[in-house]
């Protein structure tokens, strides 16, 4: 049986069920390489990607701003409201 932990903050905009701190790191330059240029180019800082639900996303200050998932070497593009 899983313990609740009050320290574990979660922050993958996803919202997926493992989205804690612990599970989010940039993406390696490997990854970088399935990324499509123009999402590339429109982020402003470091490419977060989580490790549980797969999701790349971008810190904008306190903004998180989703990108899609990147899982297998394939990127699938979130739906965004512009």
């Amino acid at each position: 049986m899983a313990t609740s932990n009050p320290d574990l903050i979660k922050v993958c905009p996803a919202k997926c069920s493992g989205g804690y701190e612990s599970e989010q790191r940039g993406l390696f330059q490997g990854q970088k390489d399935y990324m499509p240029e123009d999402i590339l180019e429109m982020a402003k800082g470091v490419l977060q990607y989580c490790r549980y639900c797969h999701a790349v996303w971008e810190d904008r200050g306190g903004n998180k701003k989703l990108y899609g998932f990147l899982e297998n070497g394939k990127f699938k593009r979130h739906k965004m409201i512009l």
